[in-house]
């Protein structure tokens, strides 16, 4: 599979696809030893893939429990630097809600561990949504975007450069 990331003079561009997952006021954040920063779970989309279905691939990679996409909150344009990837990046970006079984184990666990396709360790962890201030979070706009889940899909630029 070929994903849609790729490196140009000004900087890289990156499609990814993420997921919000929501429950007893906590957001599950991801992160792992090549940042210091937490996102939201999924990844990177790849060529001819629905981005459904990229969110459902990942999350279930990387946690061990396949997701159900409900629907699309927002489309994000984000501009920002990231070191691991030399510099600036452009990164595209579909952020679904998403929910797991409702006798997922995953929902009362506090943190965990999963694993990344690159065999990359990542550590989840559920945040209360009152905490999203003191973290690291990427997008900068999520800390006050999760308190407030849109009815209707909303597009966002965040430009961090």
């Amino acid at each position: 599979m070929t994903d849609i990331s790729f490196n140009g003079p000004e900087g890289r561009f990156h499609y990814r696809v993420g997921g919000v997952v929501l429950h007893k006021g906590r957001v599950l954040l991801v992160t792992d030893e090549r940042f210091d920063f937490w996102f939201l779970p999924g990844g990177k989309a790849t060529l001819m893939e629905p981005s459904n279905e990229v969110l459902k691939r990942e999350v279930t990679e990387e946690l061990g429990v396949t997701p159900f996409v409900e629907r699309l909150l927002w489309t994000t344009e984000s501009f920002f630097n990231l070191d691991y990837w030399g510099g600036a990046v452009h990164e595209v970006g579909l952020l679904y809600l998403m929910r797991f079984p409702e006798d997922a184990a995953i929902y009362e666990m506090e943190s965990g561990s999963g694993m990344e396709e690159e065999k990359i360790p990542m550590r989840f962890q559920w945040f209360k949504l009152g905490e999203l201030e003191s973290l690291n979070l990427v997008p900068l706009f999520l800390k006050e975007a999760l308190k407030d889940i849109p009815d209707s899909p909303r597009h966002v630029i965040t430009n961090e450069l």
